[in-house]
């Protein structure tokens, strides 16, 4: 987590142990950090900011090049979540959801977590993190394939702006879908915040 001090880090957590407790103490650490967003799917609440994490930090340990001597790091920064984690480059570049072609790097790793429910289907963690990432921060996530695989999912802070444009922006928490209010209290601050 580096978004204040960014000579060093605001916090740190360092991972050294089996990937089950890996993947779950990396999701803890995002999920203090990062903020929630209000989204329905018909008549069910879901989190894009936890299926995101899900995504990313599965993508850390499934698709990681062991042999390598990288480490995988998922860094909070004041534009996004970064990824990065040494890898078998099958192709080279930033890769598009719409010419993808998905190939398991680690097929034993991916079908246990699979097995265990923390993956589905080869190639769905692209398409969630396309799928989560327009409501989570209004852009598409950015992933580029090579030597490093590099996954950036930018972020829109609660704080109301973005650190990219600085323009305002709502927290959907706070105003529900669409903008609209359903608490007349809420109504209020809102008013008074316009």
């Amino acid at each position: 987590m580096r978004r204040e001090n960014l000579d060093r880090y605001d916090d740190r957590l360092i991972v050294a142990t089996n990937l089950i407790e890996a993947q779950s103490q990396i999701s803890k650490f995002a999920k203090r950090y990062l903020p929630d967003r209000f989204m329905l799917e018909g008549d069910q609440t879901v989190s894009p900011r936890d299926i995101i994490i899900r995504e990313l930090v599965s993508n850390l340990m499934i698709h990681r090049e062991f042999v390598g001597p990288y480490p995988a790091k998922f860094l909070i920064l004041n534009d996004g979540i970064h990824t990065e984690n040494a890898s078998k480059a099958i192709f080279q570049g930033q890769l598009a959801i719409t010419s993808f072609k998905p190939v398991s790097k680690n097929p034993f790793i991916a079908k246990f977590f699979r097995n265990i429910g923390l993956a589905d289907e080869l190639g769905s963690g692209m398409r969630n993190l396309y799928k989560y990432s327009k409501p989570y921060s209004g852009k598409d996530p950015v992933l580029d394939d090579g030597d490093v695989f590099e996954a950036f999912v930018p972020v829109r802070w609660v704080e109301g702006t973005t650190a990219e444009d600085g323009l305002p922006a709502h927290d959907e928490a706070e105003y529900g879908p669409a903008g609209t209010v359903h608490d007349p209290h809420e109504q209020e601050k809102i008013q008074m915040k316009l």
